[in-house]
């Protein structure tokens, strides 16, 4: 009798400034994400934004992107019973933007209208100036 071993391995990716299509794509995920966290009154901090973008940005299976978000999160955080609501929301909020299909019809059209696709690109300027804004924010305040 022969067993085989077979190699267990999880793979996953991030993809930055890769073509245009792969940004609204990942813009709509990550305004998913948002908008739970807006919807659910969470607190957004500069390091949520960032982890959203992050978590919006991840390729590959839907355990790997489970178990990488718990990582991210735990790495992130300070145990706290909000870190563990948030903690849950991400897990969650990647649950459900694993389920959006990439080339959607809400794709396709902000890849069809000029306008729009100009909109998607100050949308994007104005989702990294507003967490620059939150980085430097606190930093303001030692000089007044």
């Amino acid at each position: 009798m022969i067993i085989y071993k077979q190699n267990i391995y999880m793979n996953l990716t991030f993809r930055f400034f890769d073509k245009e299509t792969w940004s609204i794509y990942g813009v709509h995920k990550t305004f998913v994400i948002l908008m739970i966290f807006i919807l659910l009154r969470q607190n957004i901090t500069a390091s949520t934004l960032i982890l959203m973008s992050l978590l919006s940005m991840m390729e590959g299976g839907l355990l790997e992107k489970i178990l990488f978000t718990g990582f991210l999160v735990l790495l992130t955080s300070r145990p706290t019973l909000r870190w563990m609501l948030e903690g849950l929301l991400f897990v969650l909020s990647i649950i459900l933007i694993h389920f959006i299909p990439q080339n959607n019809i809400i794709q396709h059209m902000f890849e069809n209208s000029n306008v729009l696709l100009w909109v998607m690109r100050i949308a994007s300027f104005g989702w990294m100036s507003y967490i620059l804004y939150k980085i430097i924010l606190p930093f303001s305040k030692l000089f007044v």
